[in-house]
């Protein structure tokens, strides 16, 4: 091996070829770095008028220098990143609904991101929606305070009255140009008519309904609507086919739609969702146009209800983001649509973190931002309904307090950890919460306080039971697992670049595992003692009570006419079978190799007795001092060393 930190000095004329001298770094909980330079023993000549170094041999012996500790969150690469966390009013659990709605128009405004985004429209029209739905608790059907037309021109009564609904806010949203500047906006086909067709002369139109009244003369409406069609005359086959059938009424709505409008535009979109023909819109030769308007035709269906429009924007959605990869746009159409957010390994997940593309980056999509933009979210729902949460949320949340830690915020990340203990201890074992989360977040839970000391470490642990009886089996674990369910394939989780990642768990040395195995082994050997101890305790018992019984029947068998007279039998010496407990069956014997008696089952005792013993002392080798009237000496044999000499 190397020579540590001192090295071998490097080069060829180190014998042992060891590596040459470097730096040594080390991290520490809570955002701490220890780091440590060589340091070469400089030699000068100062004999020349002036201080010159000499002796620049490479090889030469090196010294460890000074230590240097910084604080990681304010290193140059992660100083941005400390600052935004810090402005960040999480956790949300208890935050106002003033607050947090300022915050999300601060965000609208200028997103404080760290992530480089092609779409900044659309990144500031997705606060923009968080805001409208923060001030609407979430229900976007409420109506909301302010900020639209209808609720400027009103005023008094009037004014509360014409108070515009969150989902009105969000088509005037949609169709605000402000939010522009998105990189596929405007690379759409060419603007063109709205209405499509070629105008028929009249006399041809006049034929085709003498055409159309002949067939309903003979009472075939289906001929007379297909003509109609055919001829382009809409207003009697539009008629015609909503006293017929739905499936004639669908086929004409989508026949006009197809034929007056162009692909892409509202319009379109509207009349084929009339049809019930939403699913035709995604088609390859028309999904492109409908993506190049997304903001129309969202707000589209938003101002004009129909059944089914929510699959035809969770559609818009999955073009967005499978086509253009657009995610801020894509997410927006999720929300609009009510999709919930789901675990980042469940089958057909459209939605994990707000802002995020899980799919593209399935190992390091989470960043601060989008943990934020998902956190305002749920704290909007929790303003209508205190219960709500997001289950999958809550694993982030926990890999948000590991990195609060590594920037040195220890305090917030305390704070983090307790509000996802609120939402994860009550549901414990509940179906949405991976096992393994409670079991990191009580890890995380318990190194935070004993590092913060004080009232923080006085605190009890997070989930009842042993802390450390759980910490011993979720010792190797990281908190991958409790994002992932597993570890992903091809090693440790990556983590975004630019970001400090979580400290993974740390396992016990080789000699602490063995110390471990022995005490466990010797754990097993003393239960498995005292459960045979009990076990013979038992036997014994019961064969008392057996001699017990059988000797009580045999005096009530036996009565008076036991032999001997009056005074034998009182004083217990009636003639006949005499019983004696002799006790239970003689456990010692002699043991030839240990020299000594010893009882069965207990000769490693000892032998440890007999290691245990200490060594004989001076003073009993000392001669002892002559008594009176002894003239032998001190020691037997009458001298005072063996031999009988008397001395030396």
């Amino acid at each position: 091996g190397g020579g540590g930190i001192m090295g071998g000095g490097g080069g060829g004329g180190d014998p042992q070829a060891r590596r040459p001298a470097h730096p040594v770094a080390m991290f520490g909980f809570g955002g701490q770095l220890v780091v440590v330079f060589p340091k070469s023993n400089r030699r000068l000549n100062v004999y020349n008028g002036h201080p010159e170094e000499i002796d620049d041999d490479p090889s030469k012996p090196v010294r460890p220098g000074p230590v240097a500790m910084y604080q990681v969150g304010t290193l140059p690469g992660m100083r941005a990143t400390t600052q935004e966390l810090e402005k960040f009013p999480g956790p949300l659990l208890q935050v106002k609904k003033d607050k947090l709605k300022e915050y999300a128009d601060q965000q609208a405004l200028a997103p404080a991101s760290e992530e480089e985004t092609v779409n900044p429209g659309s990144l500031r029209l997705l606060w923009s929606v968080l805001a409208v739905l923060v001030e609407a608790e979430g229900d976007l059907t409420k109506a909301v305070g302010g900020g639209g037309a209808a609720a400027s021109r009103g005023g008094g009564a009037a004014g509360a009255a014409a108070q515009p609904t969150a989902v009105q806010r969000v088509v005037e949203l949609l169709q605000d140009p402000s939010f522009g500047g998105d990189e596929f906006m405007g690379g759409g086909a060419a603007e063109g008519p709205l209405v499509l067709g070629v105008p028929r002369e009249d006399s041809q139109m006049q034929y085709a309904a003498q055409q159309m009244e002949q067939l309903l003369l003979a009472g075939n409406r289906e001929e007379a609507c297909e003509r109609a069609v055919e001829a382009e005359l809409w207003a009697p086959a539009l008629l015609l086919s909503t006293y017929m059938n739905i499936e004639t009424y669908t086929k004409v709505m989508a026949s006009f739609a197809k034929a007056n409008f162009r692909p892409g535009t509202p319009m379109r979109t509207l009349y084929m969702l009339f049809a019930g023909q939403g699913r035709s819109l995604f088609e390859p030769e028309e999904v492109q146009a409908v993506l190049d308007k997304w903001q129309q035709n969202v707000s589209v269906i938003l101002g004009n209800r129909t059944p089914g429009d929510n699959e035809v924007l969770l559609h818009v959605g999955d073009g967005l983001l499978n086509l253009r990869d657009h995610v801020e746009a894509a997410h927006i159409c999720y929300l609009l649509a009510g999709e919930v957010f789901e675990h980042v390994a469940a089958k057909g997940c459209r939605m994990c973190l707000l802002g995020a593309n899980h799919l593209r980056v399935p190992g390091s999509f989470w960043t601060p931002a989008a943990i934020h933009r998902t956190e305002v979210w749920e704290r909007a729902r929790q303003l209508g309904s205190a219960k709500f949460a997001v289950p999958p949320l809550q694993a982030f949340k926990l890999a948000h307090a590991m990195l609060l830690a590594e920037c040195g915020l220890k305090d917030k990340a305390l704070r983090y950890v307790e509000a996802v203990c609120e939402v994860v201890k009550p549901a414990k074992g509940a179906q949405g919460y991976s096992p393994r989360l409670a079991q990191e977040l009580e890890m995380f839970d318990h190194r935070l306080r004993v590092h913060l000391g004080g009232k923080a470490a006085a605190a009890t642990s997070i989930s009842s039971g042993n802390f450390l009886g759980g910490l011993r089996k979720v010792f190797d674990s990281a908190v991958s697992s409790a994002i992932y369910g597993a570890a992903p394939a091809g090693g440790a989780l990556a983590v975004p670049q630019g970001k400090t990642p979580a400290p993974p768990s740390q396992g016990p040395t080789a000699k602490q595992r063995a110390a471990q195995e022995a005490a466990k082994e010797k754990a097993a050997k003393e239960a498995a003692a005292r459960e045979a101890k009990e076990a013979k305790e038992r036997e014994k018992q019961r064969q008392k009570e057996e001699k017990e019984k059988a000797k009580q029947k045999k005096k009530g068998e036996g009565g008076d006419k036991t032999e001997g007279g009056f005074l034998s039998r009182m004083l217990g010496f009636a003639s006949g079978e005499k019983q004696v407990d002799l006790g239970e069956e003689n456990t010692l014997y002699y043991n030839e190799q240990l020299g000594r008696w010893v009882e069965r089952g207990k000769e490693d005792e000892v032998v440890a007795e007999a290691a245990a013993a200490p060594p004989p002392t001076m003073a009993s080798f000392a001669q002892p001092q002559q008594q009176p009237g002894d003239p032998g000496g001190g020691m037997p044999g009458g001298g005072g060393m063996p031999g009988g000499g008397g001395g030396m």
